[in-house]
C-alpha cells in the first residue's frame, strides 16, 4: 500500500495519460466458472518508455460458484463462494485517444467461505489479463473496459464442502466494466 501511495504522489506530473486514480467496477467470470462482482483502484499511469506506461492496481473480487454439495444431488448456487484480492503492475498503451491497451500481471489472494470450505485457508497464486480500455471524453476520465486472462493458485484453497472438492481461483477470466479516473 505505501508503494501504491509514493507512486501516486510522486509521479502525478508530467503524464499525457490520466493523471490520476482510477476506480473500476466489472462484473465477469473467473477461474472455475465462478461469477464475480469486482472493484478495482488504479495508480496514475506512469511514463516509462515512448507510448509505454504502467501503473499499480488493486483489486478484490466477491465469487459465487455453482456446484453439487457433498452428499446431494442437485448444482446450487454458493453465495459468496469466495473472496480474492489481486495486487498487480499494469503496462498500457494509447494507440489514439480513444483507446488504451494493456496488461496486468500480480499476485493473487483467495479466501473461501464457510459456505464451500470447512477449513478458511487462503490459496496463493498469480494471476494475468489482457485488456483494453475504451476512453469518452477528451479528459480520459471515463471508459468502458473488457479484460480475459488466467488466473492459477499456488497454494490452493479448495471448496471442500462441493463434490470434487474444486480450487478456488484457478482457470480463465472475462471481465467488463466501467472505470473512472478522478
Amino acid at each position: 500500500m505505501l508503494i501504491f501511495i509514493v507512486c501516486t504522489i510522486a509521479f502525478s506530473q508530467d503524464n499525457p495519460t490520466p493523471n490520476l486514480l482510477g476506480l473500476g467496477v466489472s462484473i465477469g467470470q473467473r477461474g472455475n466458472g465462478s461469477e464475480s462482482i469486482s472493484a478495482d483502484l488504479t495508480s496514475p499511469y506512469l511514463h516509462f518508455a515512448q507510448n509505454e506506461y504502467f501503473a499499480l492496481r488493486i483489486a478484490t473480487d466477491l465469487l459465487a460458484t455453482e456446484g453439487i454439495p457433498v452428499g446431494g444431488t442437485t448444482y446450487t448456487w454458493q453465495r459468496p463462494s469466495y473472496y480474492a484480492a489481486r495486487l498487480g503492475i499494469v503496462m498500457g498503451q494509447l494507440p489514439n485517444d480513444y483507446i488504451r491497451l494493456y496488461r496486468e500481471l500480480g499476485g493473487l489472494m483467495v479466501i473461501p467461505t464457510g459456505d464451500v470450505a470447512s477449513t478458511i485457508i487462503p490459496g496463493w497464486g498469480l494471476y494475468v489479463e489482457f485488456g483494453v480500455e475504451f476512453i469518452f471524453n477528451q479528459k480520459k476520465q471515463n471508459c468502458l473496459f473488457a479484460e480475459i486472462g488466467d488466473e492459477v493458485t499456488l497454494i490452493n484453497a479448495t471448496a471442500d464442502k462441493l463434490q470434487g472438492a474444486p480450487s478456488m481461483g484457478n482457470g480463465p477470466t472475462v471481465t467488463a466494466g466501467w472505470r473512472y479516473y478522478f
